[in-house]
Order: structure tokens, then sequence, then C-alpha cells
């Protein structure tokens, strides 16, 4: 009995640990392959670059600020050196960040958010929360990416 609670205890400190940690650090092409892309929900991934941290630093404030806010996104940062291949499939430079793209479909393509937006989180919440509200949620609220249908959804034959 005291080895479960000890479990649990320790089970609910890593989750708690892991909600309250901020948007997660996107290091390479392989992480976000398998964070991103592969994951079922909704991922908002705001893209950096070390030669531009003074046009970062505002966005990256009122970013940090969504988990808060908008808790049914999971969030990123990535700096447009350390995945670059991502950067270029997606059109993302070192000029055009700070670059918030949001990833609401299993498709390889993403949603392009101003940058401008960012800089006042509760603005950059209402945004995303308009560009999700199609999406599904699971049970724990968590926004779900959807599956585009090819050759349009109609069901008539």
């Amino acid at each position: 009995m005291v080895e479960t609670r000890a479990a649990l205890c320790v089970i609910s400190v890593t989750l708690l640990a892991s909600v309250l940690a901020g948007p997660v650090m996107i290091v390479s092409d392989e992480q976000f392959e398998s964070t991103v892309q592969q994951d079922g929900a909704c991922w908002a991934v705001l893209f950096t670059s070390k030669t531009r941290e003074e046009k970062v630093a505002p966005v990256l404030r009122g970013f940090s600020e969504l988990e808060a806010r908008l808790p049914s996104i999971r969030y990123g940062v990535a700096d447009v050196d350390e995945v670059r291949a991502v950067a270029s499939e997606f059109n993302v430079r070192k000029r055009m960040v700070p670059r918030i793209l949001l990833f609401k479909s299993r498709a390889r393509q993403a949603d392009v958010i101003s940058g401008d937006t960012g800089l006042n989180g509760a603005v950059l919440a209402d945004v995303l929360k308009d560009e999700i509200a199609e999406n599904p949620r699971d049970d724990g609220e968590v926004c779900q990416k959807i599956t585009l249908a090819l050759g349009g959804a109609s069901d008539e034959l």
C-alpha cells in the first residue's frame, strides 16, 4: 500500500512538472518528427533564431503564457538552425522569425500564425482558439488533429 502511494506520488509530480514546464524545446528534426508530427494532439510551434533574439524575445514572452491561457494545445519552440530540414519543409527562414506554425491536421501542413500577434499572450490565445474551433477534443479536452479527406468529404456515390 505504501509503495503504491509512493509510486502514484512520483507519477503525479512527474505529470505536474511536465504540465508546468512550458513549451517543449525542440532541438532536432528527429525530435520534431516524433514529438509534433506523430502526436495526435494539435501543436503550436514558435520558430526562433539565436541571431534574432531582439525580435524573438517579446513573442517568446507571450508564447510562454499560452499553456495557462489555452491548455488544449501543446506548445513547442524550435530554433531554425537546429531544425533545418523542418524549417525548409515549412518555409521558415531566419529573416521570417519569429514565426508560429499551428499543426492541427495529420497532413504535413501548418497554418501560419503571425508573429506580431504573439506580442500579447491573450490575443494569441484567442487567435489559436479560433483556429482550432473545428478540431475534436479528447477526454482530457486536448485538441486532436483532424485527418483531411481525399477528394472531398462527400458520402454520395
